[in-house]
């Protein structure tokens, strides 16, 4: 099963379904007392960037959240890393900016999560193997 499929932002401002305020997601990061705190949004177009005014999220935004926009017509997403004081794009396989040992990855249900290079490795390991099954 293909998973999601990352695309290049920027294309068109459409916030049609970005209802105010966006609910806070959080979900431990493996053996961290860390958080991904985490806002989503889904739409038939891309967003150029997600809103920028505070009142548009449940909880104050902090370094290293992350905002990712589905587009269920062509069924890619976007994502987003707060910096601090505004939305910067973030990619599937971008370090931590204060973990350094964990990278940025998108799991199949739309959801970001902060993985080692291990879980990563691991992982498309795994892939491989089933792919190999299915296709023997």
């Amino acid at each position: 099963m293909e998973g999601p499929k990352p695309v290049t932002p920027h294309l068109l401002i459409c916030e049609e379904n970005v209802v105010p305020p966006l609910k806070c997601m959080r979900k431990a990061i493996r053996n961290k007392k860390d958080w991904v705190t985490f806002y989503k949004s889904a739409g038939n177009q891309p967003l150029d960037l997600p809103p920028q005014v505070p009142h548009a999220y449940e909880c104050p935004l902090r370094a290293a959240d992350l905002y990712v926009h589905h587009n269920q017509t062509k069924n890619t997403f976007q994502m987003w890393i707060w910096s601090g004081d505004k939305w910067v794009d973030a990619w599937v396989d971008d370090c931590h900016p204060v973990l350094s040992r964990y990278h940025l990855r998108l799991l199949d249900n739309g959801d970001p999560s902060w993985v080692t290079r291990k879980t990563i490795i691991t992982d498309k390991g795994r892939a491989k193997k089933r792919a190999l099954v299915m296709n023997n």
